[in-house]
């Protein structure tokens, strides 16, 4: 996509524009985004490999403020967001 190197591997917010393309924003902070757009904060993480294997969940908070386009500040806001499932699993051989 036009403006997103994905090759870059590096931890940041992704959303989508009106047109379908892809912008990223690297850091923590997410711009003002409209009602209607998505984004996606892409993790970057490493695995400690004595990590037994099995199935482990990942859990988010999210803690934001409120605050109209106008600047207006309309409090606080925090709920907690589906985890994310990781699996760590024996490397097999490919079958064709």
């Amino acid at each position: 996509m036009p403006g997103d190197d994905i090759g870059t591997f590096e931890a940041g917010w992704r959303f989508n524009q009106p047109e379908g393309e892809v912008l990223v924003k690297h850091g923590n902070a997410l711009p003002l985004l409209q009602p209607s757009r998505r984004a996606y904060f892409i993790f970057l993480f490493s695995i400690d490999k004595n990590v037994e294997e099995g199935l482990y969940t990942i859990g988010f908070d999210l803690n934001t403020r409120k605050e109209y386009y106008t600047g207006a500040d309309h409090g606080n806001y925090s709920c907690e967001v589906l985890g994310a499932m990781l699996c760590i699993a024996r490397k097999t051989t490919r079958v064709k």
